[in-house]
């Protein structure tokens, strides 16, 4: 009986509960929650979702535990935004026309708990039920905070910093059906599935084109002061828009293929730039930011293939040209290994070779 009531969930619970309580009491500063709190959830889950499967040793317990934790930080951001609303400051999180889109991480990372749920405990049904309603209530106010912030940028964006956070609109309304499909796979209503899928599809074009108004054609912009982290959101979103069309399969086979073909483009293209960053290492002020840090290019070439390969356990299918592995292609218009380094972020994707198929050529 003893065992059974150390091994129980809820005792795992309670003791990861007390060890946050500690170390928030020891460690952490009092602080309001920031509007992109919800992105270490998803980031967690991602993990325990997909890499930690993989990995040697008792997974279940594993899986178990981090959904726990990842549990409690999803409450404890709850609880601190409810704080923020009694207090008068939770509009700190919808002043910034560009940074409330942040607000979508708190839908993502409900979907991405709620999957990690189903797949550590897919008995707890109620909290899974109540998680599904919380996390549709939320992207209903989002949507009705963003749809006019849309409007405002669109007006007044040469005024404001776009950055890549505005796709996080097409990321919050693509977790909806994620989480659907994950937690009630059977239920999945296809039209409701088509329609939301449609509407994130409408907001990525609408955050594209805004970023490529920003970016293509200007020249009063550079790597070191304006390009953003959160640009690689440009692919992320597309990525989990595939990832929805997947699971529920309610579009045709071909709009799938073209969906994760973009992603694998919009890749290409946005990480040529973050290698083109860390080969430079630029700061805002001219100076080269600790140049005994800079990778060469074939260091950074390396790290965004095989690195990337190593880091999900597939180093012995894909990341390098090898016998026996995927013959995974992208032909370039430059040679980024000799093309002078402001260069590097022009090159474009001429051929895309997927398992041994063409799948993209620029005519």
């Amino acid at each position: 009986m003893f065992t059974d009531i150390l091994n129980s969930s809820t005792t795992h619970l309670l003791l990861l509960l007390a060890v946050s309580v500690l170390v928030r009491w020891l460690w952490l500063q009092p602080s309001s929650t920031p509007t992109a709190a919800g992105a270490p959830i998803m980031a967690g889950g991602i993990f325990a979702l997909g890499a930690l499967q993989k990995i040697p040793g008792p997974v279940d317990v594993f899986t178990r535990l981090l959904c726990l934790e990842l549990l409690l930080i999803w409450l404890y951001i709850g609880a601190g935004l409810i704080t923020s609303m009694r207090r008068g400051t939770f509009h700190i999180h919808i002043d910034d026309p560009v940074g409330s889109f942040a607000i979508g991480t708190w839908v993502a990372a409900t979907s991405t708990l709620g999957t990690l749920v189903k797949l550590a405990f897919p008995d707890w049904g109620i909290l899974l039920a109540l998680m599904g309603v919380v996390m549709v209530a939320v992207w209903v106010w989002y949507v009705w905070q963003i749809v006019p912030a849309f409007g405002l940028l669109f007006t007044q964006g040469a005024k404001l910093q776009i950055t890549g956070r505005i796709l996080l609109s097409t990321v919050a309304t693509q977790s909806l059906v994620v989480f659907w499909a994950a937690v009630y796979p059977s239920t999945v209503n296809e039209w409701l599935a088509r329609g939301v899928i449609g509407l994130g599809l409408v907001f990525y074009v609408l955050g594209f084109v805004l970023l490529v108004r920003r970016y293509v054609g200007r020249r009063d912009w550079s790597l070191a002061t304006d390009w953003d982290n959160t640009n690689c959101i440009i692919h992320g979103a597309m990525s989990i828009t595939g990832n929805a069309a997947l699971r529920s399969g309610v579009l045709p086979a071909e709009m799938v293929l073209a969906i994760w073909l973009w992603t694998a483009v919009m890749f290409v293209l946005v990480e040529l730039i973050e290698i083109a960053r860390m080969v430079a290492r630029v700061a805002k002020d001219g100076r080269v930011f600790v140049p005994s840090q800079r990778l060469t290019r074939a260091e950074a070439l390396r790290a965004y293939t095989l690195n990337n390969a190593y880091a999900s356990f597939s180093e012995k299918t894909i990341g390098s040209l090898t016998p026996g592995k995927y013959a995974d292609v992208v032909v370039l218009s430059k040679d980024i290994m000799r093309a002078p380094e402001a260069e590097i972020p022009s090159a474009r994707v001429d051929l895309t070779v997927v398992g041994g198929v063409v799948r993209f050529e620029r005519r």
